[in-house]
This record gives structure tokens, C-alpha cells and sequence, in this order.
């Protein structure tokens, strides 16, 4: 049989009590800010309350005085800052230059077939068309004449940027300074 010193047996109890007595506690969270770097003049770095924009598009057009009117085809584009608009409800907003902009689009349909002098065409009136741009994205609608509009807010200018349109799988793009007047084939407008 092994012979263990008293003391060490001691010791080793009196170890296993520390170590399952600093495992089971929970740490204070006191200490737990502590251990936040500290700035050179040896104050606590405090955290900045999150900023985000919370923009109504609607009141922003009208605040920059951009036509809502979705008859006036083309491509819009107004810079603003952030915190100068009275459209931005947030109680802590980031102060940043961001754009409005805004596409007013007239798609129609014609048939395929047919001669290319004479063609019947037929708006596209729809409830649910897609659209992105870029990382933008969400719906708009057609009106009974096939006009419809779209508004986003972005970082960079999109003068020369693209959108896709999206009508089931069906997909169109055009660049924004292009005119936007779409001719489509029939299928856009057959979609029910």
C-alpha cells in the first residue's frame, strides 16, 4: 500500500474544495466590465446607442420636391443628408448623405406575331410586380394604363446603375438613364 504524506493529502483536498467552489459560482457581472479596454486617460469606453434612419419616402419626395405624379416618365435622383429632412422619424438618426430615388415607369404589351408597322399594344396592369436594385428590393403595382412607380434610398448615386423588373419568372431590365417606356411581349400582360 502507498503511503501519502498527511500534508498532502490535506492539500489536495483543500485544492478540489477551491476548484469545485470558483466553478460553481457565477461571475460578478461588476467584474465582467472591467475588463473593457480602457481609453489612455483611464476611462471606461462607453457605448454608442445605435443610430438608423427611419425615412417615409412619401414625405421625403414632397420635402425635396419631387413630383409624385407617375405620368412623368424617367428616372429622379435628389441627394439629401439624413439628419436634414424632417421625413426621418428616428430618435437617433445617422447622420449620413444618402439619395432618394425614383423611377416612374409605362409598360406595355404587344403581340409577337404580326407585322411591325401597325401594332396593338395593351397595358400591363398589374398588383404584384418585383423590382430590385442592387441589394434594393420590393413591390409596386401597375395602374389600369400600365404606370407604376418605384422609390428607394441609397448610398451612391444610381444614374448608372440598373433595375430588373420581375413578374412571376418572368424578368426585364433597364438601365435607369434610359426612358422608361417598356414594350413587352404579350406573356407579361397574360400572366393570369
Amino acid at each position: 500500500m502507498l503511503y501519502y504524506p498527511r500534508f498532502l493529502i490535506r492539500a489536495l483536498f483543500i485544492f478540489s474544495g477551491l476548484l469545485l467552489c470558483h466553478c460553481t459560482t457565477t461571475p460578478d457581472p461588476e467584474k465582467e466590465t472591467l475588463n473593457l479596454p480602457k481609453s489612455p486617460i483611464g476611462r471606461r469606453y462607453v457605448k454608442r446607442p445605435r443610430t438608423y434612419n427611419n425615412i417615409n419616402t412619401m414625405e421625403l419626395m414632397d420635402e425635396l420636391g419631387v413630383s409624385k405624379n407617375w405620368r412623368n416618365l424617367g428616372y429622379y435622383e435628389k441627394p439629401f443628408n439624413a439628419c436634414q429632412v424632417k421625413a426621418n422619424k428616428s430618435p437617433n438618426p445617422s447622420c449620413e448623405d444618402l439619395y432618394l430615388g425614383v423611377v416612374n415607369f409605362h409598360v406595355m404589351c404587344r403581340d409577337s406575331t404580326g407585322t411591325v408597322e401597325k401594332v396593338n399594344l395593351f397595358p400591363l396592369h398589374s398588383t404584384d410586380i418585383r423590382w430590385k436594385r442592387g441589394t434594393h428590393k420590393g413591390r409596386t403595382v401597375t395602374d389600369k394604363d400600365g404606370f407604376g412607380s418605384v422609390q428607394f434610398i441609397t448610398r451612391n448615386s444610381s444614374r448608372n446603375a440598373s433595375m430588373y423588373l420581375y413578374l412571376g419568372r418572368k424578368v426585364a431590365r433597364k438601365q435607369f438613364k434610359d426612358y422608361w417606356k417598356l414594350i413587352l411581349p404579350m406573356s407579361w400582360c397574360n400572366h393570369h
